[in-house]
């Protein structure tokens, strides 16, 4: 397993465990009654919820763009194994 093998499953676990803090903080603060319906609360938290994720895939997209630039690309990677 090759350098960019270990970074790529290592953004994916930051990515996993962002995703499951996340959803953690939902379940926490967020909890409704089950016939309570949706409220404002309800779509402050998704809006909260849709700006975080954002900002992840944000970050993620910046660490792919910094790993490749060390790296190189996959296409790359296995061109020079062939």
């Amino acid at each position: 397993m090759g350098p960019f093998h270990v970074a790529i499953a290592a953004i994916a676990m930051i990515t996993i465990l962002g995703v499951l803090g996340i959803l953690t903080d939902a379940v926490k603060g967020g909890k409704a009654k089950a016939d309570a319906g949706y409220g404002p609360e309800d779509a402050k938290l998704m809006q909260d919820l849709h700006r975080i994720a954002t900002r992840l895939e944000a970050r993620v997209d910046t660490l792919e763009m910094i790993l490749f630039d060390r790296v190189g690309r996959p296409e790359e990677e296995q061109a020079r194994h062939d």
